[in-house]
């Protein structure tokens, strides 16, 4: 709250080292340890240069002691997967009949289509063809 108020006076922005000290200041306080998630961190728009800083950042959080627990999902991006290398990771692919089971319960909501047998089975073929893994 100090650092909000003093930023908020001065009509300012924290630092990214003042951000990263405040988060362990906050983490320290949980006796069993925190979990942080970067979700299709590949999605963010940013430049390669701040997602390097970015990933950079986030894996330091682990280094200061603190029990932080991180979880970082993408698509396979090669600057994110070389950032991530040496850890571990799961590699989460959908399978074709996931995706039409999926679509067949969600187009039970689609009024347009639900009539239509075979224009419903195109839709589910298109979709889970050009998925690819998705």
């Amino acid at each position: 709250m100090d650092a909000y108020t003093q930023h908020k006076k001065h009509i300012s922005q924290p630092s990214l080292s003042d951000l990263v000290k405040m988060f362990h200041a906050v983490a320290a306080t949980y006796r069993d340890g925190i979990f942080v998630v970067f979700d299709v961190l590949d999605d963010w728009q940013m430049t390669n240069n701040v997602h390097s800083k970015l990933i950079e950042t986030h894996l330091h959080l682990q280094s200061r002691g603190t029990k932080i627990n991180l979880l970082t999902t993408s698509h396979p991006m090669p600057n994110i997967a070389e950032a991530y290398d040496w850890h571990s990771f799961n590699k989460i692919v959908a399978q074709k009949d996931d995706i039409k089971r999926y679509m067949r319960n969600q187009m039970t909501n689609w009024h347009s289509v639900s009539d239509n047998l075979d224009l419903r089975h195109k839709i589910i073929s298109n979709v889970a063809s050009v998925a690819d893994g998705m």
